[in-house]
Formats: C-alpha cells, sequence, structure tokens
C-alpha cells in the first residue's frame, strides 16, 4: 500500500512558519514525520540593460552575518508568484522591469519544509524614479557582468536555493554564468 498522510496536528505556530507534526500510513502513530508550513518564496535574477545582476546585502540573524543575495521574499496571500516577485524586486532594489519571465518552480526541502521557490528573471531592471525607496536595511549591489565571476560563488554568494535561480536562468538561455 502507497504511504499516505494519515493525522496532522500543529505543534508550533509563529507568524513566519508553523511546524506540523504527521502521521504516515504503516508507521506507528507515536511517529510524528515534522513539517515546516510557510509561504512560497519567489526569487528574481534581474539585470540591467548594462548587464549589471541586481544584488542585495542584508543581516540574516538565522547564520548570524549580512549575505549576498538576489531580490526575494515570500508570496502574500491572494498574490500570485509573478505579482510577488514585481513587488519584491521594487521593494528590495528601487527597480522595476517591463518582462519578468518565469523559469520555474522548486521545492525547497522535500525532506523538511512545504513550501515552494518560484523563479524568475527580469531583462533591462531599471530604477523607478516614482519608487519610495527600498527597504530597510538592504543594501543594493549592482554586480558588472566583469564581476560575476568572483561574485556568483562562495565564499561571497553562498544562498543554495537562489544559487539554483541563476543555473534556472542560464538554462533558459537569458544569463551566462562563468565557469
Amino acid at each position: 500500500m502507497e504511504p499516505r498522510i494519515t493525522g496532522r496536528k500543529s505543534i508550533i505556530q509563529t507568524p513566519y512558519f508553523t511546524l506540523v507534526g504527521k502521521t504516515v500510513s504503516g508507521h506507528s502513530s507515536d511517529d510524528l514525520f515534522y513539517a515546516i508550513e510557510s509561504a512560497d518564496y519567489v526569487t528574481i535574477v534581474a539585470v540591467t540593460k548594462h548587464q549589471e545582476l541586481l544584488m542585495v546585502r542584508q543581516f540574516r540573524p538565522a547564520v548570524e552575518q549580512h549575505c549576498l543575495e538576489l531580490p526575494a521574499g515570500t508570496v502574500d496571500d491572494g498574490e500570485s508568484p509573478l505579482q510577488a516577485a514585481r513587488r519584491e524586486l521594487l521593494e528590495e532594489t528601487g527597480y522595476v522591469a517591463d518582462e519578468i519571465q518565469e523559469l520555474g518552480c522548486l521545492m525547497t526541502d522535500s525532506g523538511r519544509m512545504s513550501n515552494r521557490m518560484w523563479y524568475f528573471f527580469a531583462s533591462n531592471a531599471r530604477p523607478d524614479p516614482a519608487a519610495a525607496g527600498k527597504e530597510e536595511g538592504l543594501e543594493l549591489v549592482l554586480v558588472p557582468r566583469q564581476r560575476w565571476n568572483e561574485t556568483l560563488r562562495p565564499p561571497v554568494f553562498r544562498h543554495a536555493l537562489q544559487m539554483a535561480g541563476l543555473f534556472l536562468a542560464e538554462s533558459a538561455g537569458r544569463l551566462t554564468l562563468p565557469c
């Protein structure tokens, strides 16, 4: 018989995630399999007309350090991933793009998390003069094409889920990554 979820209960609930314990057919009812449920994420690979990659630097309390990342965030209730991508790009960078192409959707961590990561590519990104300013605590970093090789690899760039977005952009022919 194919395994299936036979029960679930909320263990911890926060504004950002819920820890859920699940029982699975074929296992003891005392055996709980845990999952973190949270909103889906979006990541935007955005490039200006001058081939500058838009990135942000921010302090991440979870890893206790400043991280260089692509613009990203959560999909709000009632919002499509594309709408979230446009909003996050503007909020985090102050930039907009006429065309934003979906690159794909991946599971974030099938062993522990139930959400998905949606990836988008924004070409010809440009500052929006009407933008009220970017999100507090973020530093906009424009990475010129000639610096991609040194920037888009550890130890400078270490965000595994966002690295997948760069590879999706490359496989879609939207970006040429350094070797």
